[in-house]
């Protein structure tokens, strides 16, 4: 972020206003982008480049470098979003620059992205396990919380960090229904879509699967 902010600074942005800016980037993009912009900062040295100010071919010899260590088409994606938020061609992001984005349609063609994910497993095995663990006022606190994490995981498909924000302090109980409501945005969050309360509606058919049961052991 030092460097973003000496970017803001060479275009006379200064104090809070280069704060206000810099708090745009969430910690996990920073963390994301500070590995590229290191691994810049360290090809500038090597060849003796600004890395505020350099040409377009210097900006495609880094790319290019990256590529030959078999990076992947959404890891050079990342590199050219962390460039552009230091260095402008022409008063154009770097990373819009026509001579880039086709660079990144070359990487797609050569090096297409693959699913995450190739594999299902089957659902209905880990629920029948989940029924087994019942009553939940015998469970310890371990089996207790896994079996809880699971039905949320399962019947929401929320990412990890929606779980890590779940807060009792922000939980009300309903008649038919647990809502949380979030104080922090989320990777997902943004101006025109802000994350809503997640509702865990009880399961009446079966007591053994029903999240909202769980209240009564809080």
């Amino acid at each position: 972020m030092q460097v973003i902010r000496r970017s803001l600074e060479s275009k006379s942005i200064y104090g809070k206003s280069a704060d206000i800016i810099l708090s745009s980037w969430r910690t996990g993009t920073q963390k994301q982008y500070s590995t590229h912009i290191n691994k810049w900062l360290k090809y500038c040295g090597e060849k003796q480049v600004d890395p505020l100010y350099p040409s377009i071919a210097d900006i495609i010899s880094f790319l290019t470098g990256l590529y030959e260590q078999d990076l992947s088409y959404s890891s050079l994606n990342t590199a050219r979003s962390a460039l552009s938020s230091i260095i402008t061609i022409d008063s154009i992001a770097v990373g819009s620059h026509p001579i880039v984005t086709r660079f990144l349609k070359g990487v797609y063609n050569l090096r297409p992205p693959m699913p995450r994910y190739k594999q299902i497993w089957d659902v209905s095995v880990v629920l029948q396990y989940l029924k087994t663990l019942h009553p939940l006022s015998s469970l310890t606190l371990k089996d207790l919380t896994h079996k809880l994490v699971m039905l949320i995981l399962i019947t929401t498909a929320q990412r990890l960090q929606t779980l890590l924000m779940l807060n009792i302090g922000l939980m009300e109980i309903q008649n038919s229904a647990v809502v949380f409501s979030f104080h922090k945005p989320m990777k997902q969050s943004n101006p025109r879509n802000a994350k809503r309360p997640l509702i865990l509606e009880a399961y009446l058919p079966d007591k053994t699967l029903c999240l909202q049961c769980f209240t009564r052991i809080y």
